[in-house]
């Protein structure tokens, strides 16, 4: 279920009038709409719906889905354990530690600082530039995985699907890239289509964004 007060991923079907019963700032480097804060536990259950809801990830995972996602109790100690756990387990030196997460909407004037996790697939996807924008222009060079995935999924969002948030990270300083570590074939797929209204994201913000991204492209 979406958040509230935040906006709907419609594709092309984005009711713009929904800004008029909102509070919202905007980021002051982009068009980035402010939808509040948000808690790691809440990111972790994100995560783990996405990867669940991919075939080509959900079987990495070993976890009870009717329990700890589709019933999931955030305010469950033992549970948000056991989901944190199994994201660690699966995805490693891709989580970040000690960030401060919100809820955020991305607009197209936010793509230029968009950029893929630091992944040898993703940085030749992008011919280097790990840019999210770059990576769109070249899916037709793309090997059929994830080339089927990013059109399917672009074609889907066009027609008015609703897919979950995307999952990012940024530094402290003004103009910081926006760096993705859940939804490439997603982001993809939203700047192939032109980016057409408001894609939520939970955007967490860290110190140590720099080195960690550094540290994670050292990994892979």
């Amino acid at each position: 279920m979406r958040a509230e007060g935040s906006l709907p991923c419609h594709g092309k079907r984005v009711r713009r009038n929904l800004l008029d019963t909102i509070r919202f700032e905007r980021d002051t480097q982009g068009d980035m709409i402010d939808l509040g804060p948000a808690t790691e536990q809440e990111m972790v259950l994100a995560f783990l719906k996405a990867e669940l809801n991919s075939p080509r990830f959900s079987v990495e995972y070993q976890i009870d889905r009717q329990a700890l996602i589709e019933s999931a109790d955030l305010q469950s100690f033992s549970q948000n354990a056991a989901r944190l756990e199994e994201l660690k387990r699966v995805k490693g030196a891709l989580l970040l530690p000690n960030v401060v997460w919100r809820r955020v909407a991305l607009e197209k004037g936010d793509l230029p600082r968009l950029k893929y996790a630091n992944h040898s697939h993703w940085i030749g996807f992008s011919r280097g530039t790990r840019l999210v924008s770059d990576g769109s222009r070249n899916v037709d060079s793309m090997p059929n995985n994830p080339r089927s995935h990013i059109l399917a999924v672009a074609h889907a969002f066009d027609g008015g699907t609703k897919f979950p948030e995307l999952i990012a990270v940024t530094g402290e300083e003004e103009g910081a890239d926006i760096i993705l570590i859940e939804g490439h074939v997603r982001a993809t797929a939203y700047a192939l289509a032109e980016w057409p209204g408001y894609i939520d994201c939970f955007l967490g913000t860290s110190s140590n964004t720099k080195q960690w991204d550094h540290d994670y492209g050292c990994a892979h």
